[in-house]
C-alpha cells in the first residue's frame, strides 16, 4: 500500500472532476455556465436511453429485428433471470422496469467511456452515491409498500420474546446504518 495515499485528497479528485465544459447558453441562468464532464455525461446517456426507446424501439412489430431484438433480448433476460429469480414472481414483474433502469442507464455510462473524448461517469463519486442512495432506501422503505407490517416482520423475528424487541429493533435499525459506513 502506498504510504503516500491520502483519502481526502482522492475523494476531492473525484467529487470536483477538472474536466469542464462551458456552455454557452446557460449564460442567462443564475447557475454558472460550468457544466463538469461526468454531469455531461449523465445527460447524454439519459438521452441515449430516451433516443432508443421512444424513437428506435418498434413495438408495433409481431417478430422483433435488429436494434429491438437487442433491446427486448437484454429486458427478457434481466427479467427472467435476475428479477423473477431472486424476488418471486410478483415483485420481479414489479421490480422489473426499475432494474431495467438502473441497468441501462449505468451500461450507456460505461460505454460511453470507451468513446475518446468522453469520460466514465460512474467513476465519479457523486453518480455512484445517487445510485446507492436510490438502492437504499428501496431496501429500506420497500417493505412498508409490500405490506404495512412488511417493515416490522423483516426487522423482527416471529419467535422473538417480547422483552427483547426493543433492543433486538435498535440492534438491527444500526445494523442497516453500519453497512453503508463499512465496505
Amino acid at each position: 500500500m502506498d504510504r503516500n495515499f491520502n483519502l481526502s485528497e482522492y475523494l476531492v479528485h473525484h467529487a470536483l472532476n477538472s474536466h469542464q465544459w462551458l456552455l454557452p447558453f446557460a449564460a442567462p441562468l443564475p447557475l454558472p455556465g460550468i457544466l463538469s464532464t461526468h454531469a455531461m455525461m449523465v445527460g447524454i446517456a439519459c438521452l441515449a436511453i430516451i433516443l432508443l426507446f421512444f424513437i428506435f424501439y418498434r413495438r408495433n412489430e409481431r417478430v422483433p429485428t435488429g436494434l429491438t431484438n437487442c433491446l427486448e433480448a437484454l429486458v427478457v433476460f434481466i427479467r427472467d433471470e435476475v428479477a423473477i429469480p431472486n424476488m418471486g414472481e410478483k415483485d420481479g414483474l414489479q421490480f422489473t422496469p426499475m432494474l431495467c433502469t438502473f441497468f441501462f442507464f449505468i451500461l450507456v455510462l460505461n460505454l460511453l467511456g470507451l468513446i475518446p473524448i468522453f469520460a466514465t461517469a460512474t467513476a465519479n463519486i457523486n453518480v455512484t452515491f445517487c445510485l446507492g442512495f436510490l438502492i437504499f432506501i428501496l431496501m429500506v422503505f420497500g417493505p412498508f409498500f409490500v405490506t404495512a407490517d412488511g417493515m416490522w416482520r423483516a426487522l423482527v423475528p416471529s419467535t422473538l420474546p417480547g422483552w427483547l424487541i426493543p433492543l433486538f429493533l435498535i440492534i438491527e435499525i444500526l445494523s442497516i446504518f453500519v453497512r453503508i459506513l463499512l465496505p
